[in-house]
């Protein structure tokens, strides 16, 4: 669905770039059928950012099969070195099992907003997507595999 999304996007000012898939924690009782999260990146110009969060949830709300997706967002590019909370966070979706409150917290701290018209579990998820969407093989496997 992410994808169809992504390939489906008509906006002026708006560059898809990419998707990743993000392997959270597969130890969560209650997850999605194959335990990831989708993250896609956009350039985008600052006049065209509400058109493309306006969109996306549409397309996501009116698309998914789920009462529990959730859609995250993170403006900007991430930093080099993110620092201990975003790193620890990136760790804790994979490795821990959070509740909604402590994802919406940390998003908080991190400057991720979420866009979601669900308010559900499905935050968690997006969370991790977010967090995980620029770094390498690692978000594709469990926490410390790098092959």
């Amino acid at each position: 669905m992410a994808l169809k999304c992504a390939e489906g996007l008509d906006i002026e000012g708006v560059e898809y770039l990419n998707m990743r898939l993000v392997q959270l924690n597969p130890e969560a009782p209650k997850k999605t059928t194959n335990c990831v999260g989708s993250a896609l990146n956009f350039a985008v110009r600052p006049g065209a950012v509400q058109a493309l969060l306006d969109y996306v949830n549409t397309f996501v709300s009116e698309n998914t099969y789920s009462d529990d997706t959730g859609i995250a967002l993170f403006s900007g590019i991430e930093p080099l070195d993110p620092g201990e909370l975003w790193n620890d966070t990136a760790k804790a979706v994979k490795t821990r099992i959070m509740t909604r409150e402590d994802a919406e917290l940390a998003a908080e701290k991190l400057g991720i907003t979420f866009i979601d018209r669900f308010e559900s579990k499905g935050r968690i998820g997006a969370l991790g997507a977010v967090l995980w969407a620029n770094r390498g093989i690692e978000a594709a496997g469990l926490y410390g595999e790098t092959r």
